[in-house]
């Protein structure tokens, strides 16, 4: 019981804050409803007996949802609170004993085992081998400890330089992850580098600039296809123009356009932007036209 004196209303006991020691099922309500752990109510506290000297108290409250009546009373011979009506306990898998709890035997208990001598001497035996276990296991923990720590300064030493040597080794990984995000322009964090990326990226091929199919081949072939049999005439047609245009030509303005086309095609490789993006199978991100004249 948690809580303080809230009054006294009359002809009843006195009125306290009472918070739930464990979950219950209200019995009052239509339908199956919990209340948690650690609710407090206004409860009636009165004197519902005792146990040789102890005292046994009654918490008596009111559900707010159903206005049913739940009485809640200590159990000195158990140390424990018990639900007298109105209610049920909501059992869990923490109520039950584990493993290496010592558990407290009821008086119950405690007569079958004076009764019964072969019990008490099965219970003897299970008790001095369970003592033996831990006596051991202390034992090994000790030995363990004083192994360990037997040298605090040289212990410490150790734990740090190998912090120093982590530390170190963190920082250069972090000022190396942070220089590639700088030179690629990242905004993303890095993971730490293993042996499997040297080898991912040692199987990455990537083809030549001169295999790639430039991309303004499209613009360069005529609008409307050539007829069948059209195609021997235009080549025709165009290499007699083109023999009538260098006849027709001086010889120094021949030679002022040939120096006029190397000049250009000079420039055009001087500033195209050509570059390759490795994610992107050999495929050019960016490669402007020439433009004429």
């Amino acid at each position: 019981m948690q809580g303080f004196n809230m009054g006294r209303y009359p002809g009843a006991g006195q009125v306290v804050r009472f918070e739930m020691p464990f979950a219950i099922w209200c019995t009052s309500c239509s339908r199956p409803t919990i209340i948690g752990q650690g609710v407090r109510f206004n409860a009636e506290k009165r004197r519902a007996g005792s146990y040789f000297s102890t005292p046994i108290w009654s918490f008596t409250m009111r559900h707010v949802d159903c206005g049913g009546e739940i009485e809640i009373r200590t159990d000195p011979k158990n140390t424990a609170y018990i639900v007298e009506r109105g209610a049920r306990r909501r059992e869990t898998a923490e109520d039950e004993a584990k493993e290496g709890d010592l558990v407290v035997a009821s008086a119950e208990e405690r007569e079958k085992l004076r009764q019964n001598a072969f019990a008490g001497l099965e219970k003897t035996i299970e008790d001095r081998e369970q003592l033996k276990a831990a006596t051991s296991r202390l034992t090994d923990l000790e030995d363990a400890s004083y192994r360990d720590w037997d040298d605090p300064y040289s212990q410490n030493q150790i734990l740090r330089k190998t912090f120093r040597k982590e530390r170190k080794r963190l920082e250069k990984e972090s000022a190396a992850a942070e220089d590639v995000k700088d030179r690629m322009g990242l905004s993303i964090d890095l993971l730490p580098f293993n042996d499997m990326d040297a080898v991912r990226a040692s199987l990455v091929e990537f083809g030549s600039t001169d295999d790639a199919e430039p991309p303004n081949r499209a613009m360069a072939k005529p609008l409307f296809a050539p007829k069948q049999g059209g195609k021997q005439k235009l080549a025709a047609s165009q290499s007699v123009q083109d023999k009538a245009r260098s006849a027709k030509k001086l010889k120094s303005e021949a030679i002022a356009s040939r120096r006029k086309e190397i000049l250009v095609s000079e420039i055009i490789g001087n500033t195209r932007a050509a570059r390759r993006d490795p994610f992107l199978d050999g495929a050019k991100v960016f490669e402007p036209s020439p433009t004429p004249g």
